[in-house]
């Protein structure tokens, strides 16, 4: 990706590489996207102050449950594991908020582009950059008047099949280590 333009990059890499890095890509592909924003549209405000909370609140998370991970978890306390939790949850709301303000940039491209269309807040809220990429790769291939249909999609699959498997599992998982007697 160039600073000019913005690059069609495959949403399955972006989410393969998320994994790969423990979500550290997503602080790499944050500040490329925002170069692009910053020299075309200025008055799209991205907070870099978020961008850098949110990858160094993660990275302390990834930190400490990496060292759970090569320490025996019998001898880490509680508080380091409530610690990781709470930072977790910090860096979430931060990469929210940064990706509601990459949302509003891409609402100023197409405005520019004379596009009526608006990206959605619940899939920028749900799939955050994932969402974000898509909606680029779509005003890339100038498809952006066209109904989403991979939003769509992927919520239909979350929330009606590994939502409800997940909760199930977890209510089994509950109800097994109930004891009555």
């Amino acid at each position: 990706m160039t600073k000019e333009n913005l690059e069609k990059i495959d949403v399955w890499k972006i989410i393969l590489f998320s994994l790969i890095t423990l979500g550290v890509y997503s602080f790499f592909w944050l500040f490329r996207t925002k170069a692009h924003f910053r020299k075309n549209y200025s008055e799209s405000k991205i907070h870099q102050e978020f961008i850098y909370i949110y990858s160094i609140i993660w990275s302390i998370a990834i930190l400490i449950y990496f060292s759970i991970f090569l320490l025996n978890p019998l001898i880490v306390n509680l508080d380091i594991n409530a610690f990781g939790v709470s930072s977790i949850i910090i860096s979430i709301i931060f990469l929210i908020l940064t990706s509601f303000e990459y949302k509003r940039a891409l609402d100023t491209m197409l405005r520019y582009k004379g596009s009526t269309t608006k990206l959605s807040p619940f899939f920028t809220l749900v799939f955050g950059i994932f969402y974000l990429q898509y909606e680029i790769n779509r005003i890339i291939e100038n498809k952006e008047h066209k109904k989403r249909k991979g939003p769509i999609a992927w919520a239909l699959v979350i929330f009606g099949i590994i939502l409800p498997l997940f909760l199930e599992l977890t209510l089994i998982q509950i109800f097994m280590n109930l004891s009555l007697f």
